[in-house]
């Protein structure tokens, strides 16, 4: 009878063990209290707003996760001078937009910046032996160290508490696109993780357009509850079916599509209309910026093929909003049929615009903006849930190159 209550007894520890024991389960303190020796990535966000940050992550998670390293996710930077403040950049925990639970089940071993700095960088990572990595090529055009100035490129560091005392500089070809085994290979090799335990990178260790294989990533993505919630309120105030449109306009993004003027085959996120590899395809004006007789042409189209109740309107600085809620009048009067169907046009501008996308990605149809990183954010979001999104200036027309 003893012997049973023994071996009751050790079956018992034994199911603690394999619970808590990182061979068996994911234990979230261990990987904060205890080393990691199969090393750490650190990078720097600094290459775009919102957007172009979240895709930072989902290269360099593909990276991490393919090197076998802990990645260390860092703050969402937000720039105050996109909002008309005046100040520094605002750092909000990753934490504030996403839950790194889903994350976890495709690389468990995920910390973030802050556990990083408190757990780990006095001990295993001290000032004074902490080492900035980057390529021959970005050291020979910053007076030969990897270590930037300027924003974000020194203030994210700095801002932190991080300086950087070394540089380490890789001559050989080293690629980002880790997918392949034999760059992959050669990354372990050059920086095994007993000499190198840190990596830490001046920029992602990704490349744009990134990877389809980090794209699909964007799976794992799940919205903190926060913004869901917000998002969801905006919802319940629109009848179905929703369509949902994302119209960039201001000052910088005009800039931006002057581009179009010298025939560029991709600008930005354009890819996500012509294809990574778009052949004789060039990025045209009204891809990049619509007026609103564009906008009104092409959002008829699709209120009437799908008898749309609502048309929510996200933007970075002119919704159209009165122009459009006249068109849509004009549609109830002029057609037949249409006079007591209800269609409003909202637009929310809520503090985050973080809301926008949960909106965009939610609502029954969406028209995005060829060459936004912010409208790709969009698509992906869609293709996650199984929902088409159709583009401004997409496909090109016969004569409509250069018209607006």
């Amino acid at each position: 009878m003893a012997h049973r209550y023994w071996n009751l007894a050790f079956a018992v520890l034994l199911g603690i063990f394999a619970l808590t024991s990182p061979i068996f389960g994911r234990n979230t303190g261990d990987l904060k209290s205890q080393w990691d020796p199969n090393g750490y990535i650190l990078y720097c966000p600094c290459s775009g707003r919102f957007s172009n940050q979240v895709e930072l992550f989902l290269g360099s998670l593909l990276f991490a996760r393919t090197l076998g390293r802990t990645l260390v996710v860092p703050p969402i930077i937000n720039y105050q001078h996109t909002i008309g403040n005046e100040g520094d950049n605002v750092y909000a925990p990753f934490t504030d937009y996403f839950d790194l639970e889903p994350i976890t089940e495709y690389h468990d071993r995920i910390i973030t910046l802050e556990e990083f700095l408190e757990d780990h960088a006095d001990m295993k990572w001290p000032a004074g032996e902490r080492k900035a990595y980057c390529s021959k090529d970005a050291a020979d055009i910053n007076g030969g160290i990897c270590a930037r100035g300027g924003n974000p490129f020194g203030t994210f560091w700095s801002d932190h508490g991080i300086e950087f005392d070394e540089s380490e500089i890789w001559e050989d070809q080293l690629f980002f696109n880790v997918e392949y085994a034999d760059h992959a290979e050669k990354w372990k090799n050059t920086f095994p993780a007993d000499e190198h335990p840190v990596l830490t990178f001046m920029n992602a260790p990704t490349f744009n357009p990134i990877a389809e294989q980090a794209e699909e990533l964007h799976k794992l993505l799940r919205w903190a509850p926060s913004i869901a919630e917000e998002g969801d309120k905006i919802l319940k105030k629109m009848d179905r079916p929703i369509v949902a449109l994302h119209l960039r306009n201001g000052a910088d993004w005009t800039r931006t599509c002057e581009l179009t003027d010298k025939n560029y085959q991709r600008i930005l996120s354009s890819y996500q209309c012509t294809g990574r590899v778009s052949g004789d395809i060039f990025v045209t004006r009204k891809m990049c910026i619509q007026s609103e007789e564009q906008v009104s042409e092409e959002l008829l189209e699709i209120v009437k093929e799908h008898k749309a109740k609502s048309v929510f309107v996200g933007t970075d600085h002119f919704p159209m909003e009165d122009h459009l809620q006249e068109e849509m009048d004009n549609l109830k009067k002029m057609e037949k049929g249409w006079e007591k169907h209800k269609l409003q046009v909202v637009n929310e501008d809520p503090d985050r615009p973080q809301v926008d996308m949960y909106v965009m990605a939610q609502a029954d149809y969406f028209i995005g903006n060829c060459v936004s990183a912010f409208s790709a954010f969009v698509k992906r979001e869609r293709d996650v849930l199984g929902k088409e999104t159709s583009f401004f200036g997409w496909p090109i027309k016969e004569g409509n190159h250069d018209e607006l």
